[in-house]
């Protein structure tokens, strides 16, 4: 008798600042084929402008929700930073909530809260090279 493999479902968050460089149809399909790397497809998927919102209102309003889904997939890391600073409170918020969370250009995938503690030293690093990368324009 086969097994029946159950896809996951994910939200998927466009970064709507990128839309020049890259359309929203390639980061579609870019944050599919990251579903597809974890056994899981898009069912729903939506944008934020940081230029209007820099604190993840509708990511974190989507966590209030509790949806019946595996996890959260953004195109970058670079999406929960536009404060100025990774916002790794939402980061551990969606993974006490036993979702995941994946970030396309980094290939980072984070499964469970221990996964957090495994990556502080790339969070950090990311904040920091971002910072310099800011001072030379």
């Amino acid at each position: 008798m086969k097994k029946k493999i159950t896809k996951k479902n994910f939200y998927s968050f466009h970064d709507s600042s990128v839309y020049e460089l890259i359309t929203p149809k390639f980061q579609h399909q870019l944050i599919s084929s990251k579903a597809k790397e974890n056994n899981g497809e898009i069912i729903f998927y939506t944008s934020e402008d940081p230029k209007l919102n820099k604190k993840n209102r509708i990511v974190y309003e989507k966590l209030a929700q509790k949806p019946n889904v595996k996890g959260f997939i953004f195109l970058h890391l670079q999406q929960l930073a536009y404060s100025g600073k990774i916002d790794t409170t939402l980061i551990k918020k969606i993974l006490q909530y036993n979702y995941e969370i994946h970030f396309c250009k980094e290939d980072l995938s984070l499964y469970k809260i221990n996964d957090y503690s495994k990556n502080v030293n790339n969070f950090i690093i990311f904040d920091k090279t971002k910072k310099l990368v800011n001072l030379k324009k």
